[in-house]
This record gives structure tokens, C-alpha cells and sequence, in this order.
């Protein structure tokens, strides 16, 4: 009896819904709609006032090499809205949630610039002026990111000054976690840990967007290109009734052994 108990237990716990979520994906490559020489204004994902003045698909998953080519006075604001499918949520509000983020980036060309001009940014969430989270990433290779509305720069193995030109040619993963109601998020670059409990610079009621600003710097903005590859967002799920049932099957069981 006591093992029939348990076996109608499991039954009426399986058949609880999981929680699940969904990740989104932006590989920058020919799947995703681009073509060679394209801007990401063009894909009907995207929507912005600007363009990028230089952009090349690589294809065959290594992203797309991005650039500006000629002097501008502004950033050219390219913008990706994620919608709720994308982001694995019922909604784009941020209420109680928590995103796990990551996207690859490289470093293709330095054209000897080592000024302190902004070259390239990247913003996640929010809006072009008041996002979440921003990484900025300078002429002469420093890359920074935001601890509430400050700059820090991000550090190598060696607890030193990270270099883009250092890691020339490759990858580079940026991944971290946002926790909305906490209003911080954790970041590692290059497999290296940053920081934990980082304060947001905004922290919106919905998601917002996604920014990619290219150029200008102090000097030109063709000093530095770089790639960008798999940018994911993926919503971590609020408990559900399943992991309640999950947890009440194991004092279930534990409570069954003790009667025998």
C-alpha cells in the first residue's frame, strides 16, 4: 500500500505543467535575413534612424563584421525590439523577471588609433538613452561596462586592463544575468567574472531594446571594427506549480521511508 501511495503520488506530479522558456537567438548571419553588404535597419526585425555604414555577413554562424566607414557627427542608433516569443515571456514587461543575456563579439581591425573615443556601443534594454546595461568600447581597445550610472573597465585573467587587440581575430563571450526587481546584473567577459550585484543603469517597466551604436570616435570612426555574433536573450522562469509538486514529491517519499 504504502508503495502503491507513492507510485499515484509520482503520477499526479508528472502530470504538472513544466516551466519552460525560450530563448532568442540573433546570429547576424544569412539565416537571419541579411545579405552581404546589408544593414541591420533592413531586416524587418530591426527598425531605427540609423544604419550601419559598413556591414559585412560573414556567414557559416561567425556573424557579422560591423563598421563605420565614413565621419559622422552622431552614433548611428540600430535597434532590435524583442518581442515576448523572443524573449521566452508571456509579455515584454520586466516585472519579477530575470534575463540571462550572452552574445560573442571579436575584434577585426585596429587602424592605429589609441584615443579614448567611443567607437562602438552596445546597449541591452531600455532605450537609446536610458538602457539597462552598456558596454562601450573605445578606440585604443579598452571596453567598459556600466555599475549604475559609472564605468568600469573590464579586466583580464591577470586582474589587469582587458585589451581588444589582444585577443585579435577571436571571439569573445559576454554573458550575465538581470534580475529586474533586484534592479542589478552579474557579468563575465571572456570566461573572466567582472562583478556580481551590478547596479542597472535604468531598470524600465518593459523591456525595451536593443542598441547597437557604431562611430563616431575622437578621431575617426573607422579605427575599430568588430564582429558581433549570437546576441541571446533568454527570461529564467518563475517557479510554477511544478517545482512546488517537485518538492512535495521529495518530503513525500522521505516521509514514506520513515513509516516503513
Amino acid at each position: 500500500m504504502k508503495t502503491r501511495s507513492a507510485s499515484y503520488l509520482i503520477a499526479a506530479i508528472a502530470a504538472l505543467p513544466v516551466a519552460s522558456a525560450t530563448a532568442g537567438v540573433i546570429t547576424f548571419d544569412p539565416a537571419d535575413g541579411y545579405t552581404l553588404g546589408s544593414s541591420l535597419v533592413v531586416h524587418p526585425d530591426w527598425a531605427g534612424d540609423g544604419s550601419l555604414y559598413s556591414v559585412t555577413s560573414l556567414g557559416g554562424g561567425n556573424g557579422a563584421a560591423q563598421s563605420a566607414a565614413t565621419n559622422q557627427t552622431n552614433f548611428a542608433n540600430n535597434r532590435y525590439t524583442p518581442d515576448a516569443g523572443f524573449l521566452g515571456t508571456p509579455d515584454t514587461t520586466t516585472a519579477g523577471n530575470v534575463y540571462d543575456f550572452s552574445f560573442q563579439i571579436r575584434n577585426d581591425a585596429s587602424l592605429g588609433s589609441f584615443d579614448w573615443g567611443v567607437a562602438h556601443r552596445i546597449r541591452i534594454g531600455g532605450s537609446d538613452s536610458a538602457p539597462m546595461i552598456q558596454f562601450q568600447i573605445f578606440d585604443l581597445g579598452v571596453v567598459q561596462y556600466n555599475n549604475g550610472g559609472g564605468s568600469t573597465s573590464v579586466t583580464n585573467i591577470n586582474d589587469a586592463r582587458f585589451d581588444m587587440d589582444d585577443a585579435t581575430g577571436r571571439f569573445i563571450t559576454v554573458e550575465g544575468s538581470i534580475d529586474i526587481d533586484a534592479g542589478t546584473y552579474d557579468l563575465s567577459f571572456d570566461g573572466v567574472v567582472q562583478g556580481t550585484g551590478l547596479g542597472l543603469m535604468n531598470v524600465p517597466s518593459d523591456f525595451g531594446q536593443i542598441t547597437l551604436q557604431w562611430g563616431p570616435s575622437n578621431l575617426a570612426p573607422d579605427y575599430r571594427q568588430i564582429s558581433l555574433d549570437n546576441l541571446a536573450i533568454d527570461a529564467v522562469p518563475v517557479p510554477e506549480p511544478a517545482s512546488f509538486g517537485l518538492g512535495l514529491l521529495g518530503m513525500s517519499i522521505v516521509a514514506l521511508r520513515r513509516a516503513r
